[in-house]
């Protein structure tokens, strides 16, 4: 067995890129290994993907410390050198890495903290334990872990291939607000053991293999950096929404009820002040601080109407208002409801009519 530690004086080996050329990894304090620039660097807002490959331990240590957590590697058995390879892709706040070494190991991580890491064993299984219990990565099962887990591998079966999906914590807690409209007030901890056959499952592994050819495929579109944001958050709201965790209630059950009166009259007050501007739900909602079904659910609760309804009511006041003041020999119909936002004229003269009575030709002819 053994067991990486920093001799002194050693000098380490080097870390390989796949097409042999050596990669001088960096010591802490130092910059992030080079990327294997052949692969895509010619394709400009291209991410590219990293691959390596090592048989020194204090490398391979210190590549898993950059790519996902800091570590402590022992090789439990297994003859030949380490033979550990990792292709490595970035996804913004998602890192998507696929690895296997040729010995069996154990990895050590402790807390988390920064990440949330769901591992699939492809093939081959590894033993884990995250925060005091034991799961077994195979094919049907995978594993996530928390930034509050204290984490190790226990026994990663030599030639076992796991894809490893990093999402930062940051990333979970931000989607997680968008999603509730609040904050979580404690970590959000995921049920450890995954299961892959499971039907509410499923959709979200699907969406996890889209992921994954950009792994080995710098040239899928996926690859792009100006879908990284994007794809991150898909990714995150996914996972909130699909495995069980501490928090699924609040997203179940949406804000809390006690504040959804406030909420719908502070919304509806902002488009009684400005219903000139060019609300959507999602700016209403953002500016009020509360998720769009959310707003939507307070405001049928308290008005019996969607937002959009409501603020398409408080510009047909608007329109009727200046109708009756307007000069007929100066405006036209079509120009005021132009200015608020009504652009078929056919279908805004119904709705009109079917409010006030009278069509929107009337009240500007008698005032």
């Amino acid at each position: 067995m053994t067991i990486f530690r920093t001799e002194p004086g050693r000098q380490p080996g080097r870390v390989r890129h796949t097409d042999g050329s050596a990669l001088p990894l960096s010591r802490p304090g130092q910059d992030r290994p080079r990327r294997d620039d052949n692969l895509d660097a010619a394709r400009p807002g291209v991410n590219p993907v990293e691959r390596y490959r090592t048989d020194d331990i204090e490398w391979a240590c210190q590549l898993g410390a950059q790519v996902y957590y800091p570590q402590r590697l022992v090789v439990l058995e297994g003859h030949g050198g380490l033979g550990m390879e990792l292709a490595v892709k970035r996804y913004g706040q998602v890192t998507v890495g696929s690895m296997t070494y040729s010995r069996s190991v154990r990895i050590e991580c402790g807390v988390l903290d920064t990440g949330y890491n769901i591992n699939i064993a492809t093939t081959g299984t590894v033993e884990a334990t995250a925060g005091g219990r034991r799961l077994k990565l195979m094919d049907d099962t995978a594993g996530v872990f928390n930034p509050v887990d204290d984490t190790t591998l226990d026994h990663w079966s030599r030639r076992s291939h796991v894809v490893g999906f990093k999402l930062d914590r940051e990333l979970v807690e931000r989607t997680f607000q968008a999603l509730t409209g609040s904050p979580s007030r404690r970590p959000i901890v995921f049920a450890n053991r995954l299961d892959l056959t499971s039907p509410t499952v499923r959709p979200w592994i699907h969406l996890l293999q889209a992921f994954v050819p950009a792994a080995t495929n710098p040239f899928s579109v996926n690859s792009h950096w100006l879908m990284e944001r994007e794809m991150s958050s898909m990714l995150a709201t996914g996972m909130l929404l699909s495995l069980p965790h501490s928090h699924s209630s609040m997203l179940a059950s949406g804000a809390d009820r006690s504040t959804s009166e406030r909420n719908a009259r502070r919304a509806a007050a902002m488009m009684e002040a400005h219903p000139e501007d060019p609300w959507s739900v999602e700016d209403i909602a953002c500016a009020v601080g509360v998720a769009v079904r959310t707003l939507e659910s307070a405001f049928r609760k308290h008005f019996d109407l969607t937002p959009r309804q409501f603020l398409r009511s408080v510009r047909l006041e608007r329109i009727h208002e200046d109708l009756r003041s307007a000069d007929p020999q100066q405006t036209t119909v079509a120009e005021i409801a132009y200015r608020w936002g009504f652009t078929h004229l056919g279908r805004f003269s119904a709705v009109y009519r079917q409010r006030f009575g009278v069509l929107p030709s009337e009240t500007l002819r008698n005032g």
